[in-house]
């Protein structure tokens, strides 16, 4: 399952603003969020007298959310903490715990234009288990940050995490959230990412309602991430642990290729282990496996990759070319410096190299450029897979040089569409150049383009 859902483009018209909650809408997802809370209630309960569940229950939620929920996905895919500060809002004085590149802020504080942040969590809410904060107080403390505390201490531009939570209002909350920010993301159940805030404040009051096949495929999505969410908690309560860390080692993987963290020798041998052995249906959950199903399905024999990376991403594709007997260019200059060949080295240790063209003597888009000249070349590839966050100028050339070396129904894919510089270039293209149809996407963190032939650049 994908872990993440971009809330689509809405109508300020399409949101009513009600005085009351309603609870008599069928999405609302109240009754099985009690469930969960009930799960982890029991687990609190019996981690006080066995040490095997509180073990579990602390790795679950101490290695994988505890440190990829809160603030860390922010941090990681928009904030800068080298040259950006950050802003917790408190609920009272006496939390004295520290954040690394914060700095600490209490509840109602006003900054001035000159002092106001780049990115502020919201997400400090009292925790359910401890203190039984229901679903509406949660969504009133985020309609009062959204009316309040962004424009009082919030720069244009700047980034904002919330809670998400489950009643019908609440799953409307997102939607209304993206009148006022550029972009909207939910990742998985653990928070909401608002980036690129335009500076308009809330000025209505109410709980927010909008139609319900509007945010059907949203409550579909944060259903699901819901189950996964109880399911893994019921394994920690029955001790499963072999099925357990199976899942658990996945989800920490999945979560480590999304953020772009380096990945470990143990991850490479858990990668291999389920391509060697034909388990790869196992890793569906990974956003890459779609290109695997395109590869195979479509038959394409001839793809270029422009950033290897960790070599994950392009063993998928190696995998489908080995069935379709077809070749893999591989473009990425920094493989050696970034990477210190390990993308390569799991490529050979998997035997894709005789369907794999390794190339990192140029700068890709000066190769696209250069490949392109070439009397054989041009209109002979059947995908250009775009894999890199460089700036926002080296992917626009990179998409532009691609267009000649696609065949006519040929595919480009672009990833990382979450990257603020590759999202920034999506939108440029779709404003602006008209020589790629933009097609149904496969994965939220993909893009996909069909080639319009025919068309002089």
């Amino acid at each position: 399952m994908n872990r993440l859902f971009e809330i689509p483009e809405i109508n300020p018209l399409m949101i009513e603003m009600k005085d009351s909650e309603d609870n008599s809408n069928s999405l609302s997802l109240k009754s099985l969020f009690e469930e969960y809370r009930s799960i982890r209630n029991e687990i609190r309960k019996r981690m006080e007298s066995d040490d095997e569940i509180k073990f579990l229950f602390n790795y679950l939620y101490g290695e994988f959310d505890g440190r990829l929920g809160k603030a860390h996905v922010m941090e990681q895919l928009f904030v800068k903490p080298e040259s950006k500060k950050g802003i917790f809002e408190y609920y009272d004085a006496k939390n004295k715990r520290k954040y690394p590149n914060t700095i600490r802020v209490y509840k109602n504080t006003i900054l001035s234009e000159k002092t106001k942040l780049d990115f502020v969590n919201f997400s400090k809410y009292p925790y359910f288990e401890k203190n039984p904060i229901n679903d509406i107080i949660r969504l009133t403390e985020n309609l009062r940050h959204l009316r309040e505390s962004c424009p009082n201490t919030l720069k244009i531009g700047g980034s904002a995490i919330f809670v998400p939570s489950y009643s019908y209002e609440s799953l409307c909350f997102p939607f209304l959230c993206k009148i006022f920010f550029d972009r909207v993301l939910v990742y998985s159940t653990l928070q909401m990412i608002c980036v690129g805030y335009k500076g308009i404040p809330l000025k209505d009051t109410g709980f927010p309602y909008i139609e319900s096949k509007i945010i059907k495929p949203y409550f579909e999505f944060i259903k699901s991430s819901l189950k996964i969410t109880m399911y893994n908690n019921k394994l920690i309560l029955k001790k499963e642990k072999d099925l357990f860390f199976d899942v658990f080692e996945r989800k920490v993987l999945n979560a480590k290729r999304f953020l772009h963290e380096a990945i470990s020798l143990k991850d490479y041998n858990m990668f291999y282990d389920y391509f060697e052995n034909n388990k790869i249906e196992k890793l569906k959950e990974f956003n890459e496996y779609h290109l695997y199903e395109l590869v195979k399905s479509n038959n394409y024999k001839k793809i270029i990759q422009i950033g290897l990376n960790d070599g994950i991403g392009a063993s998928y594709i190696l995998k489908g070319l080995k069935e379709t007997k077809g070749i893999l260019y591989s473009l990425d200059n920094y493989q050696t410096i970034k990477y210190d060949n390990k993308g390569i080295e799991f490529i050979e240790r998997m035997k894709y190299d005789s369907n794999f063209l390794f190339v990192n003597d140029k700068i890709p888009y000066k190769y696209l450029q250069a490949l392109g000249k070439k009397e054989d070349e041009p209109e002979s590839f059947d995908l250009v897979v775009i894999n890199n966050m460089e700036s926002y100028e080296t992917i626009l050339l990179e998409i532009y040089f691609s267009y000649k070396l696609l065949k006519k129904d040929g595919l480009l894919i672009i990833q990382n569409i979450i990257s603020p510089n590759v999202f920034n270039a999506i939108k440029y293209i779709d404003n602006e150049w008209e020589f790629y149809e933009k097609q149904s996407n496969i994965s939220p963190l993909f893009v996909i383009y069909k080639k319009k032939p025919d068309l002089v650049l």
